[in-house]
């Protein structure tokens, strides 16, 4: 299972349905389109695609969380 989930402030709860995500909202360069079409054609290199962008500027509430590593 690998994730694409681009920075979106708003609460969505699918991407593929809508074009203005699935075919115009890259993270990280990649379209999830695109992104979707290689776990066919090439899974084994199906990577995760995630950005932050500004969210944790547009939902404060949002605050980290400590992660110590020992």
């Amino acid at each position: 299972m690998q994730y694409f989930l681009p920075a979106i402030p708003q609460d969505i709860h699918v991407i593929s349905p809508r074009p203005e995500l699935y075919a115009s909202r890259p993270v990280d360069g990649v379209l999830m389109r695109d992104w979707l079409a290689s776990d066919f054609s090439a899974p084994a290199t199906v990577t995760d695609q995630v950005e932050e962008g500004d969210l944790v500027q547009a939902i404060p509430r949002r605050a980290a969380v400590p992660c110590p590593l020992d």
